[in-house]
């Protein structure tokens, strides 16, 4: 079953992200209980989340928030996790957690969804292709840290 995340997937949602990360190599302990309560499913929250559910156990998840395309004019979302785990693959979860971040981000007046995956993962660019994205060369860079707080200081 998928379905909109709630409360009590708080948990399992961190669980799954820290597989995802780790799969990743990307860095561990940042995303817990707490930070997907509050970014998720809080009363102000930062996106949207989708869970995929079977046996009463959550097996996959997509986040997103709200978007902008500027060259195209297009309000959206930003998918910013789509992870399924490895013995739940290949079964249709992810493609179905896809459409549903697009679902979404219709009803809430969005035309496009948005995202990235890390160069050379194969499977991702198969999937991403197979649902009809178009890749898009670029090089994606973030402010964090001392180099943010000096930007963002008045």
């Amino acid at each position: 079953m998928i379905r909109p995340a709630r409360l009590e997937d708080a948990e399992a949602m961190a669980a799954l992200a820290a597989a995802l990360n780790s799969e990743d190599g990307e860095p561990l302990g940042h995303v817990t209980p707490a930070t997907v309560e509050r970014d998720f499913l809080s009363d102000d929250p930062a996106g949207f989340a989708i869970v995929a559910e079977r046996d009463g156990r959550i097996v996959g998840y997509a986040t997103a928030h709200p978007g902008y395309a500027p060259t195209m004019a297009l309000r959206g979302s930003y998918m910013g996790d789509l992870y399924v785990l490895p013995a739940m693959r290949r079964q249709g979860l992810a493609r179905t957690l896809l459409r549903a971040v697009a679902a979404a981000t219709r009803q809430r007046g969005g035309a496009m969804v948005w995202w990235t995956a890390k160069p050379g993962n194969a499977a991702a660019e198969a999937f991403y292709g197979a649902m009809g994205g178009v890749p898009e060369p670029l090089v994606g860079w973030d402010l964090r840290g001392a180099a943010f707080d000096a930007a963002a200081a008045p």
